[in-house]
Order: C-alpha cells, then sequence, then structure tokens
C-alpha cells in the first residue's frame, strides 16, 4: 500500500495545538516560526494555503517590517510583499491552481538556516502532491538503450582488488575495493568502482544478505562505518562506493583539490549528448557495485538493499530500476528527479541539468539537454522499480524540490512504498528518517538471516 507519514519534530506539539509548527532554529538570538493552518500542510488544488509567521530575538518579540516571497516550489513567484512581525503571528495566505508545492521565503534579519547560514526562513505546503506526474514520459528506448550499457558492464571481468584495512569491530573483516569497470562506451579502463567492503569474519556461503550504499554529491572518500556498523555487524555483507572512482581514505586537501579542478563540473559534464554526459559512467559504476555484491559466495542469492540520500538517494532509484534483484530501497530526499522539469515551469531536482541554458537564446543546446536528461532521470528509472521502497521527502527543501521527489514516487508501480514528510526538513535527513530507514534495513536482513541458518 502507498502511504505516508509526518516527520517533523515540531508537528507533536503543532497536533496538540491544532497546528502545523515549522520551527527553524537558528542562532541563539533569532528564532522564527512559521505555522501552516492544516497539521499535515496538505491541500486540495485552489484552497487557501495560510502560514503564520513569527519571529523571536532573545527571546522577545521581533517588530521588524520583513519581506516574503511566495512560489510555486522555487519555479514561479506567486506573489511578493512586506509584514510587519509583532506578538501575533501574521498571516501570508497562498494557493495553487495545479498538484505542487508552494513555498514561502522570509526575509529576517539574523536568520540562519541548518546549515547556520543567513538565509531567508523556508515554509514548505503540499497541494495534491500525489497526483504529481513527471514533466516527460519515458523515452521510448530507454530500456534498450540501458540494456545496452549494463551489457558492457557484465561482458567486462570485474577484476576486484581486495585490501584489507584496520576495522575497530570485532569478527568483521573490511577491504578497500577497487573494481574495473568499462568506460561510457565499452573500452577497458574506465573509472574503478572504488570503496570500502566488509564482511562477517566467519561468514558462511550463502547466508549473508547484502547492503549497498551510494553516495550523495560532492567528491570524497568511501565511508567504512556505512559496510561496518550498519551490514557486516549484523550479518550482511556491505559495500559503500564512492561516486567517483577516486582512492579512499585520502586527506581533505587531496578531495578539495579533486573537487575544485577535475570533478568541479561534474554535474553537468556531457549533458549534451546522453553517450558523453557524467552520469552515464556513475550510473554504469553502480550497476557494476551491484553486480559485485551478488557474485560474492556469502551472498544469500534473494536480499538485497539500497540505502542512500540526495544523489545517493537518485541512485537507489536508479538501482532499482536497473537490477530486479534489489529487495529493498530507502531513498531520502532523492536528486536526479524530474531533470525536464523547466519544460512545464517546475523545478528540477538536483543538478538541475537545464540550469544557465536559455531556450529563447540557445535552443539547440535546450533540446539536446532535455533529450540527453531523459535517460538518467531518476523519475524514469523509478517506473521500473518492482521492490519495497522507503523515500523522504522535505517540505523545505530548496536543493532537490518535493515536486520532482513526489514526480519519482509517484511514478514507483509497487503498492509497497512509503514516502515520509519532513514538513519542517530541508534537504537532510533528520535522527526520524535516519532511524526509520535504519530499522527498514536491520528489519529485512534480520527476517532474511532468520529465514536461511
Amino acid at each position: 500500500m502507498s502511504t505516508f507519514r509526518l516527520f517533523s519534530r515540531t508537528l507533536i506539539l503543532s497536533m496538540l495545538l491544532g497546528v502545523c509548527s515549522n520551527t527553524l532554529l537558528a542562532a541563539p538570538e533569532v528564532q522564527v516560526t512559521i505555522r501552516t493552518d492544516r497539521s499535515d500542510a496538505i491541500y486540495q488544488q485552489g484552497q487557501a494555503i495560510t502560514f503564520l509567521i513569527s519571529a523571536t530575538r532573545d527571546g522577545k518579540a521581533m517588530t521588524d517590517t520583513v519581506s516574503y516571497t511566495v512560489s510555486k516550489d522555487s519555479a514561479l513567484t506567486l506573489h511578493k510583499g512586506t509584514i510587519t512581525l509583532g506578538k501575533k503571528p501574521v498571516a501570508v495566505t497562498a494557493s495553487l491552481d495545479e498538484p505542487g508545492f508552494v513555498k514561502l521565503f522570509v526575509n529576517v534579519p539574523g536568520h540562519l538556516d541548518y546549515k547556520k547560514r543567513e538565509k531567508p526562513a523556508v515554509a514548505g505546503a503540499a497541494v495534491d502532491p500525489q497526483l504529481i506526474q513527471p514533466s516527460m514520459p519515458v523515452p521510448d528506448d530507454f530500456d534498450a538503450f540501458w540494456e545496452s550499457k549494463k551489457k558492457l558492464v557484465l561482458a567486462s571481468p570485474m577484476k576486484p582488488q581486495l585490501t584489507q584495512v584496520p576495522c575497530k569491530r570485532d569478527n568483521v573483516l573490511a577491504y578497500d575495493l577497487q573494481l574495473n569497470c568499462p568506460d561510457m562506451q565499452g573500452n577497458p579502463g574506465g573509472q574503478a568502482v572504488s570503496g570500502y567492503f566488509a564482511v562477517p569474519e566467519n561468514a558462511q556461503k550463502g547466508k549473508c544478505p547484502a547492503i549497498l550504499f551510494p553516495h550523495s554529491a560532492g567528491v570524497k572518500t568511501a565511508y567504512l562505518n556505512n559496510p561496518v556498523d550498519r551490514g557486516a555487524s549484523i550479518g550482511m555483507i556491505g559495500l559503500d562506493f564512492n561516486a567517483h572512482g577516486i582512492p579512499n581514505g585520502k586527506d581533505k586537501k587531496f578531495y578539495s583539490k579533486l573537487s575544485k579542478g577535475e570533478f568541479s563540473d561534474y554535474r553537468v559534464r556531457g549533458r549534451e549528448d546522453r553517450e558523453t554526459y557524467y552520469f552515464l559512467g556513475m550510473y554504469m559504476r553502480l550497476y557494476r557495485a551491484l553486480q559485485f555484491l551478488k557474485s560474492r559466495p556469502e551472498w544469500d542469492g534473494k536480499t538485497l538493499i539500497v540505502w542512500g540520500s540526495s544523489q545517493g538517494g537518485g541512485q537507489a532509484l536508479v538501482a532499482g530500476g536497473l537490477d530486479p534483484d534489489v529487495t529493498l530501497l530507502l531513498s531520502g530526499v532523492p536528486a536526479m528527479c524530474d531533470h525536464t522539469a523547466p519544460v512545464i515551469s517546475r523545478k528540477a531536482g538536483w543538478p538541475q541539468i537545464l540550469k544557465g541554458i536559455d531556450p529563447q537564446t540557445d535552443k539547440a543546446s535546450w533540446d539536446k539537454i532535455v533529450s540527453a536528461s531523459r535517460y538518467f532521470d531518476a523519475v524514469n528509472f523509478a517506473s521500473r522499480i518492482k521492490a519495497p521502497i522507503i523515500m523522504s521527502v522535505g517540505f523545505c527543501d530548496v536543493v532537490c524540490a518535493p515536486t520532482s521527489v513526489y514526480a519519482a514516487y509517484n511514478a514507483i508501480p509497487v503498492d509497497t512504498k512509503e514516502i515520509y514528510h519532513g514538513i519542517d526538513m530541508h534537504h537532510n535527513q533528520n535522527s526520524d528518517v535516519w532511524n526509520l530507514f535504519k530499522g527498514a534495513a536491520f528489519s529485512h536482513a534480520k527476517k532474511a538471516i532468520d529465514a536461511n541458518p
């Protein structure tokens, strides 16, 4: 059954008050609270949405006159204005005549966002989110294109190189893994799958579930704690791999230099052609990582979990679409969703592949990117998913627009899907989401282990 749950630390108090509280904790001197008049922050098309805004500085009510903007999920401005804050909450109303999300931005002096940056306070409301559809259909040759790329990966030998690394957990063996992967056209010498692999020390053949951790955006090492603490320590084999096939375990300067240099433009590199877009190589490495786990003698042959957030959440959707052997997907605030959203005046999820291209002055580039991006859209992979899935969406997320996340969620054809509403959540995972994903992964693994003594 398709369901959603509410995720908001302030929600319990809010429900007692009959309102939805969107309290954004900032620097000690300024706190902004934005509430909606519905506790679930979900409305129907054309229905009035009321946001109630108040703010304090050093615990005292602010009386500043501040500006605000109401938008269609950051894609189009619906209206702007000013309000004067006071001891009582001040109302701003809005509505939307189509399925989507409404965002309110309030410019309060001294307000810091969840990353401690001075930013406008943000609140979001959903409008018939279950009716949000992808901006464009799946290309007719989508499956044929990806079957051809999968064959290239399978035709290339893996040649795994496993180098044991120290591990703080008893009874767990951990390794740096370097795994051969062909380039985008199937030639030898593509970027490797580079990660950390962990296995229970006394693992028996055919007894272990498997879990894969793809990475969020950026240029960084793989993480050892994921496959160790959330994999091998509970009886699974696990792999955490970095997004770019780069060495693991280097110092911060090493990754900073790569981020500012070689990989500075990876989000948009080659975006005008499906054969050259950077994410083609990334998705091929993702598929290779899945094949490696399934090749291991310890794998139980039936249990395969993928858990990621942001870019990793998008890759989780891609993994589910590429490999029917996946049995559970955990996708937090996924990126790479609804790339072509600007075509219908919506906001795409990160990396917003069309950003910076004006269709009026550079129609040729626009058309090429629109065409190529559809083959890398997590929405289209989502429509091929066969596994149970849990997703999360942040109503205040300005990186991965909640409209884009819901476009992917609604495209998933399975009944066993859930989406968790972070009403006051930005582009992050709060502890509630983290614990629920962890609980789902561990429960899924334990069930498999118990059934295969």
